[in-house]
């Protein structure tokens, strides 16, 4: 069960949105467990991490020589706690979206109990829309931080606040909200859904669904 303000719900709402008809089960299914679609430990021992900052560039490269948008799922997975199971550590892992268009880039997404809702999010300057170049930037500081090794500390923190705007430091000191420890080792592993060629029609067909359940609330009031 994913709460409202889930990385994984907000990523999973996000992708389906923009999705065609073909690719409409993938994006439902990658990051549900009940549907097989989160990774296991065997998944990260046999596949090496994906390269989101050049999934990102091939993204950019369609936006600026053929005008198309792209949509990056991206999924931040924390090795040492898919190892240990259990609840017992705090875990970093997160998920989130680019659109990546001729316009620029856009990064959308929710970050639990202790940090925001995908709408406190898109009605935050974290969700501006920033240069193809901004959107590299960024990309190749989340590539810093996957690449890191070793317990949770300042350096490592530090770009945790920068790309996702929780600072998970202040959150564990005394009066913080977490009452757990973060898990002992930090070690990432990187899986990102390509969605290319993105359509306005993909996202303009759920907006008839949503205007439906929200005109209901209206009829006799």
């Amino acid at each position: 069960m994913y709460p409202v303000r889930s990385c994984k719900l907000a990523t999973s709402l996000l992708l389906l949105f923009v999705s065609p008809d073909r690719l409409l089960g993938q994006s439902l299914r990658w990051l549900s467990r009940a549907l097989g679609g989160l990774p296991t430990i065997a998944n990260v021992s046999r596949t090496p991490s994906a390269d989101a900052l050049s999934a990102y560039m091939r993204a950019r490269k369609r936006a600026e020589a053929l005008g198309e948008t792209t949509a990056l799922g991206v999924n931040l997975v924390d090795v040492e706690t898919l190892a240990r199971g259990g609840d017992d550590f705090e875990s970093f892992a997160h998920s989130f979206v680019l659109l990546v268009s001729p316009a620029g880039t856009r990064v959308l997404q929710a970050w639990g109990e202790h940090g925001y809702s995908l709408l406190e999010n898109i009605r935050s300057d974290s969700a501006r829309m920033r240069s193809l170049q901004e959107g590299e930037e960024y990309m190749r500081d989340f590539a810093r931080l996957s690449s890191m090794k070793g317990s949770w500390g300042k350096d490592i923190n530090k770009l945790y606040v920068r790309l996702f705007d929780v600072d998970v430091l202040s959150l564990m000191q005394s009066g913080g909200c977490m009452t757990k420890p973060m898990v002992p080792k930090f070690r990432a592993w990187v899986r990102v859904l390509e969605i290319p060629d993105v359509q306005r029609a993909n996202v303009e067909r759920w907006s008839g669904i949503v205007d439906t359940l929200t005109d209901t609330f209206s009829i006799g009031s």
